[in-house]
């Protein structure tokens, strides 16, 4: 019996599995018969595994349908790992007879929590995805393992750790889930600063962010609570602050966070900041507007005395204004027709002066025109009157 074919437990990608003997490839023949073997829990049984192949016997050999037969047996969810063996004894050139070796899953029969004073088994149980008679599934274990974490860190157990251990008899036996709970201390953060930021004041940076120091008025607020995956989220919205006052190359890493205890019950929040150089917007030329002239392109429309350009030579460079901008351009030519109008934008930096000159190449395409209106329905309303 020869292996032609496998698929690694766990994986959700097909890595190029090639053929492994030398024999003439099975591409053609017929299949004489499938045989299923299943180890580990009896879980499942053979008519669950043949209802999910995309293969029958006395059908054409293909590796299409052996890699679709896979991939349909591991999004059951069902199984761990399959691998299909040409059995080479019931084969001849005609026709070949396939094995399916398939690993179930364990069950799960028991969820245990060690170490949690605060949260009760009852809170954490209902946490969490996996529950007792469950097939064990490891990446749900692993989002069950966050999500308990992440209630820790809701509560304020800043320090908080989880680890998970599944305990077996044998592979033919259910499982015992355990969750090893560090709880740790309780603290809320009681100040934010920042290292660093010599051109944009605290009070600013602090604006942007969902993590806050604790206040009495918004005490039931998760806000005071450190929270990794909130201050991920808030260092970005730094860093994009940052860079839309002109700091492209500004740096705000989690490495550069640090947290100080403070007393029993009060953390220091403190965030690096690297600044970098600043950069200004340069001058502003437009190429390939014929319909609309470029003094009337970038001043204030006659409909809307408020849309007009926001980008002034010298001011902190800013992607969100570029932005802004690029659809400014592109509404203004959809309002005399031009439906389809593509803008392009040609940043030239200025070394000396730390300025971004602009260039706006206009592609102007084709003027749409309304050539007739129906209107259909009224039945009490003339259509003159619409």
């Amino acid at each position: 019996m020869r292996i032609f074919r496998t698929y690694l437990p766990l994986a959700f990608f097909f890595c190029g599995i090639a053929l492994l003997w030398s024999q003439v490839s099975p591409e053609g023949k017929k299949i004489r018969e499938i045989n299923i073997e299943i180890i580990g829990p009896k879980t499942l049984g053979k008519s669950f595994i043949l209802q999910n192949l995309q293969i029958e016997e006395g059908n054409d050999y293909e590796a299409n349908g052996i890699d679709k037969s896979i991939r349909n047996l591991i999004a059951t969810g069902s199984v761990e790992d399959v691998r299909v063996f040409l059995d080479s004894e019931k084969s001849d050139p005609e026709q070949v007879t396939l094995v399916f070796k398939v690993w179930t899953k364990s069950r799960v029969d028991k969820i245990e929590f060690e170490g949690n004073r605060k949260l009760s088994d009852k809170n954490l149980e209902k946490t969490i995805s996996h529950k007792i008679g469950d097939l064990l599934d490891e990446s749900t274990l692993k989002q069950d393992q966050s999500l308990i974490s992440e209630k820790y860190l809701e509560k304020g157990y800043w320090n908080s750790s989880v680890d998970v251990q599944v305990d077996r008899k044998d592979e033919y036996s259910p499982v015992k889930v355990r969750f090893k709970i560090f709880e740790g201390e309780k603290r809320k953060i009681s100040k934010i600063l920042f290292n660093g930021n010599k051109s944009l004041p605290q009070k600013k940076l602090l604006e942007v962010m969902e993590t806050a120091p604790w206040r009495f008025w918004r005490f039931w607020s998760k806000r005071s609570k450190y929270r990794p995956q909130i201050l991920d989220d808030d260092l970005e919205k730094l860093r994009d602050t940052y860079r839309n006052e002109g700091f492209l190359d500004v740096k705000i890493e989690q490495s550069s966070v640090k947290l100080n205890p403070i007393g029993k019950t009060k953390i220091e929040l403190v965030i690096g900041v690297d600044e970098g150089k600043r950069s200004f917007f340069g001058t502003q030329t437009v190429v390939g507007n014929i319909a609309i002239g470029t003094e009337e392109l970038l001043s204030p429309s006659i409909r809307d005395k408020n849309d007009k350009s926001k980008i002034k030579t010298g001011a902190p460079y800013s992607p969100t204004l570029l932005s802004e901008e690029r659809n400014r351009i592109r509404k203004r030519y959809g309002e005399k027709g031009y439906l389809d109008t593509r803008v392009r934008t040609i940043r030239t930096p200025n070394l000396a002066s730390n300025q971004i000159d602009l260039k706006f190449e206009i592609d102007e395409r084709n003027k749409f025109s309304v050539n007739t209106i129906k209107v259909r329905g009224n039945e009490k309303t003339k259509t003159i009157a619409i």
